[in-house]
């Protein structure tokens, strides 16, 4: 099973990979809400939400704004840490 797994945010499809074995779920930043995050980090406190995103300032603000637990953007930004 993989360390994490992308979902839609289908909470019936989140949970059935949940009790599959994946430790994260990774959401797509238009799909993911405030609520959705409050409600999976009390469903389930032990598994880390990841929001996806591209560059889109909209997107990147919704997912900083969800509570999730980690952010991915893609494509990747790069970022010099001289």
């Amino acid at each position: 099973m993989p360390v994490f797994v992308a979902s839609s945010a289908d909470i019936d499809e989140i949970t059935s990979k949940i009790n599959a074995g994946v430790y994260a779920v990774c959401l797509a930043g238009k799909d993911i809400s405030t609520e959705l995050t409050k409600l999976l980090h009390h469903s389930f406190p032990n598994n880390p939400v990841l929001a996806m995103c591209n560059k889109s300032e909209k997107q990147m603000q919704n997912s900083v704004n969800s509570g999730s637990d980690a952010f991915i953007f893609r494509p990747c930004i790069q970022y010099n840490f001289d």
